[in-house]
C-alpha cells in the first residue's frame, strides 16, 4: 500500500518543494545569526551578559511581532513573506555599523531582525493552510519542521565558522545574501488570496483573542504553555546538571545540545508523523516524550543523560508540528498568519519569563527540584483532561 502521506506525495503538492527551498535559505540566516551575533558579541565586549542580551532582544522582537497582525492579514502571503525576507536582510546588512561603530545598535538590530523573521514564520502557516490540502497538513509540517531541525543543527557552525574566518562583515553578507535569495524563491511560488474581512468583522479579532476564545486553540495553547515553560527551566537545568551531576565543564553542553538536534532530526522522520490526523495527539505524545526525558535525568550518570536528551529532542518537534497544525485548523484564511504570530509569540514570552525563573530557582534549589517540577508538569499536561474540541481536535 503506497503512504500517501510520505515525502514524495507532499512533494507533489503544487508550490511545496519551492517554499522548501526558500526556507532552507531563510531559516539558515536565522539560525546561522542568533548563535553567531551572540558569540560575536561576547568576543567584542569581552562581558558574557552582552552576549546573553542579544538573545533577550531577539525574544523580545517574537513576543512583539503580532502588533503586525492587523497589517499582515490584508496582504497576500507570498508578497508579505518576501518582504519580511527583505526587511530583515536590511537589518542585517545595518549590523555592518555596529561591527565598526556604537555596539548598542545590535539590541535593536537584533530585535527588528526577529519581529521580521516572526512575521515571515506566522505568513508561512497561513500560506500553507490555503496552498495545502486538509489531509497533508500534518506531513507538510513536518517537512518544514525536519528541515528547521536539520538546519539548527549544521548552521550554528556554520556561521560560527564564518566569524571565525572573515568576521561579522562575512557573516552579514551571507546572512543577507541567503535571506534575499529566499524572498526571490518566495516570490516565484503560486499565489493564494485572502478574503478581507469587512471592517466590523475584523475589530477585535486579534491573535490573541483567537487564541482565547477559540475552545480548541485554547485547550490545545495549554498543553504548549506548558512544555515552554518547561523548555524554560531547561536552559539552566543542562548547565547544573553538567556541572553538579556530571562534574564537566559548561562547554559540555554543546554534547547536549547536538544529542538533542539529531534527535529533532529523526524523531520528525518517523512515518507515524504522518499518519496522526489530531493535532492534540501529536503535541500530548510530544509532552509524554519530553517529560519522560526529564524523568531519565534524574537518574545518575552520563549515559542517563545522554538518552534523556534524546528523548527531548524527539518529543519537542512533534509538539511544534501539532501546534502549528492546530493554529491552521482552527483559523479562517483572514486570521491563520495573525494566529500564528500571537501562537509563537506567545511561547517566547512563557519561555523567556521561565528562563529568568529557572535561572534564580537555580541559585537556591538543587538541579533534581528543577527537573522534578519539569516532569511533573509535562507528564501532567500530556495526561490531562484538557478540552481540545471543535475543528481538528
Amino acid at each position: 500500500m503506497v503512504d500517501s502521506t510520505g515525502l514524495r506525495t507532499v512533494l507533489r503538492v503544487p508550490g511545496v518543494p519551492r517554499l522548501l527551498t526558500a526556507q532552507t535559505f531563510t531559516v539558515f540566516g536565522d539560525t546561522a545569526l542568533i548563535l553567531t551575533l551572540a558569540v560575536w558579541a561576547g568576543n567584542r565586549t569581552g562581558n558574557s551578559s552582552a552576549a546573553s542580551m542579544t538573545i533577550f532582544a531577539f525574544a523580545a522582537g517574537v513576543v512583539l511581532a503580532p502588533a503586525a497582525g492587523g497589517f499582515v492579514a490584508r496582504r497576500a502571503p507570498r508578497r508579505m513573506m518576501a518582504s519580511a525576507n527583505l526587511a530583515a536582510a536590511g537589518v542585517v546588512l545595518s549590523l555592518a555599523a555596529a561591527d565598526r561603530g556604537p555596539f548598542w545598535l545590535v539590541y535593536p538590530a537584533s530585535m527588528l531582525y526577529a519581529f521580521a523573521g516572526s512575521i515571515s514564520a506566522g505568513v508561512l502557516v497561513g500560506y500553507l493552510r490555503e496552498l495545502v490540502p486538509t489531509p497533508l497538513r500534518i506531513p507538510v509540517n513536518a517537512e518544514f519542521q525536519s528541515l528547521h531541525q536539520l538546519l539548527r543543527l549544521m548552521s550554528p557552525v556554520a556561521g560560527v565558522w564564518l566569524l571565525g574566518a572573515g568576521g561579522m562583515a562575512i557573516v552579514v553578507l551571507v546572512v543577507a545574501g541567503s535571506l534575499v535569495l529566499g524572498a526571490a524563491l518566495i516570490m516565484l511560488g503560486p499565489d493564494v488570496g485572502v478574503p478581507v474581512e469587512p471592517e466590523p468583522a475584523r475589530r477585535g479579532r486579534t491573535g490573541y483573542r483567537l487564541l482565547r476564545s477559540d475552545p480548541g486553540l485554547r485547550g490545545i495553547s495549554l498543553l504548549v504553555i506548558a512544555a515552554s515553560a518547561a523548555q524554560g527551566f531547561a536552559q539552566t537545568l543542562g548547565f547544573l546538571v553538567i556541572e553538579d551531576s556530571l562534574h564537566r565543564t559548561a562547554g559540555f553542553i554543546a554534547v547536549f545540545v547536538t544529542i538533542q538536534s539529531v534527535a529533532g532530526v529523526v524523531g520528525t522522520r518517523i512515518g507515524a508523523i504522518r499518519r496522526i490526523t489530531r493535532p492534540v495527539l501529536l503535541v500530548r505524545i510530544g509532552l509524554l516524550l519530553t517529560g519522560c526525558g526529564y524523568a531519565v535525568l534524574l537518574l545518575p550518570g552520563l549515559y542517563p543523560a545522554l538518552t534523556a536528551f534524546v528523548l527531548v529532542g524527539a518529543g519537542l518537534p512533534w509538539i511544534r508540528i501539532g501546534y502549528t497544525s492546530a493554529l491552521q485548523q482552527h483559523s479562517t484564511p483572514g486570521t491563520a498568519a495573525g494566529v500564528a504570530l500571537a501562537g509563537q509569540s506567545l511561547q517566547s514570552l512563557v519561555q523567556t519569563t521561565f528562563i529568568a525563573a529557572g535561572a534564580l530557582l537555580g541559585s537556591y534549589a538543587d538541579w533534581r527540584v528543577l527537573a522534578t517540577a519539569m516532569v511533573i508538569v509535562l507528564l501532567a499536561a500530556a495526561a490531562s483532561s484538557v478540552r481540545v474540541g471543535g475543528r481538528g481536535s
